[in-house]
């Protein structure tokens, strides 16, 4: 049996591959995910102990469940063990498995003072500046034009996990949109959350009044149905602790790009 270790935000996951009937999906399946999820495979797990297990088997029927009202026809994809292990399947692909991947880090996160952060975010000055705003308000824009002078980090979700008294920044373990965006285990200190506004003029101001700030945070949290209020809690807290939120107005403008990497070149 090969295991692999992917490790992300302070987590050990081994993904166990049992031995197939037969077939070429489950050597497809292996090399999608060192392929894709390579940069957070440890290939010495040492001491570190393990938070879940996910085994990978081969179904020898593949199971359907069709939906007759809707025309649909829905494939069996993984069954949950207990709360530290599931059971997946070879024929289910490396699209299907980020869903398998997002179920199991909801559930640590949930347990370690964590949640993901709806967010794009760029390496400044060796600490991750994250980016926040609506669907189509420009999160993978802002991180495309600062890199690669600014390496990307995320252009859609970010890691942030409470350790001590600090908040600290991951990458997630999820595909990217950008396939360029090369993942690690690195732990970022938060340089700086940036509200994005669109508009021709640039300027970068911090936010001195955090009335509303919880609630404009809370708008770029991924909630799921288990644990919204130990959530809500992690960003009034977070609010209240930090001091690194500020609006940025910018513009898609390959013109004024300089003047955009200047500002968080003086920032940093």
């Amino acid at each position: 049996m090969e295991v692999v270790y992917l490790s992300f935000a302070g987590f050990i996951i081994a993904v166990r591959f049992y031995p197939p009937n037969e077939g070429w999906l489950p050597e497809v399946f292996k090399e999608d995910l060192y392929n894709y999820h390579g940069g957070l495979i440890i290939k010495n797990l040492g001491r570190k102990k393990i938070d879940y297990t996910i085994r990978v088997i081969d179904e020898n029927n593949i199971q359907f469940v069709r939906l007759a009202k809707v025309n649909r026809n829905l494939v069996h994809f993984y069954e949950k063990e207990n709360d530290k292990s599931l059971t997946t399947f070879y024929h289910i692909g490396i699209y299907q498995f980020q869903i398998v991947l997002r179920i199991v880090a909801n559930k640590l996160l949930a347990k370690h003072k964590s949640f993901l952060l709806h967010s794009s975010g760029n390496e400044i000055g060796d600490k991750a500046h994250l980016f926040l705003a609506r669907s189509g308000g420009g999160k993978s824009t802002i991180m495309g034009l600062l890199h690669p002078t600014y390496k990307g980090i995320a252009d859609d979700t970010i890691i942030i996990k409470q350790e001590g008294n600090h908040y600290y920044a991951y990458q997630t373990p999820f595909l990217e949109k950008k396939p360029w965006i090369k993942k690690t285990p690195k732990r970022y200190e938060i340089g700086g959350m940036y509200f994005l506004h669109k508009n021709p003029v640039f300027s970068l101001t911090k936010i001195t009044n955090k009335n509303d700030l919880s609630e404009r945070v809370l708008k770029s949290i991924w909630f799921d149905v288990d644990y919204p209020r130990q959530k809500v809690s992690q960003i009034i807290k977070l609010v209240k602790q930090e001091d690194y939120f500020y609006d940025l107005v910018f513009a898609k403008d390959q013109k004024r790009i300089n003047k955009l990497r200047a500002l968080f070149t003086n920032l940093c």
